[in-house]
């Protein structure tokens, strides 16, 4: 269903109506190097409920993530860092771009999981620049760290 959501470059776009009217959505993204976005995690699996011409978001993907992750707005996010894909995302292909991190991650900043789940593809937060652009839109903290995170060791 066409929506309204009235982000700085998506103004309006076709997406499953069941992630809006839900009453709570849990996104649960594996993190994973993406060529274009330079990594695919909490913001670019929103893409997942979007329908339309989906390479339009692409052009200018540092802006189009952010605006999707302010209108849909998962109550929970939960980062699967089991398995990571370093390289060569999203098809990859090759054994050796993926490591073991034995990792998850779980909260409700989407900025912070985004920002933790860069550096678990050997990335800086701050490289990826849709993770800066929703931290400039005060969406969340790219310093995930300053929210004192809880690590349990099973």
């Amino acid at each position: 269903k066409k929506m309204a959501v009235n982000g700085k470059v998506i103004k309006e776009w076709e997406l499953y109506p069941e992630m809006i009217e839900a009453d709570k959505l849990i996104n649960v993204p594996i993190a994973k190097h993406h060529t274009i976005s330079n990594a695919t995690i909490g913001m670019k699996n929103l893409m997942g409920v979007i329908g339309g011409a989906r390479d339009q978001f692409h052009q200018q993907i540092d802006q189009t993530l952010p605006d999707l992750q302010a209108f849909v707005k998962p109550d929970l996010i939960v980062v699967d860092g089991i398995r990571v894909l370093l390289r060569n995302g999203p098809i990859g292909g090759n054994p050796k771009d993926v490591a073991r991190k034995d990792t998850i991650a779980a909260g409700t900043d989407p900025v912070a999981l985004d920002a933790f789940g860069a550096t678990l593809i050997d990335r800086k937060p701050e490289e990826i620049s849709h993770i800066v652009e929703a931290a400039n839109r005060g969406m969340g903290k790219i310093d995930y760290m300053s929210l004192s995170p809880k690590e349990i060791t099973i």
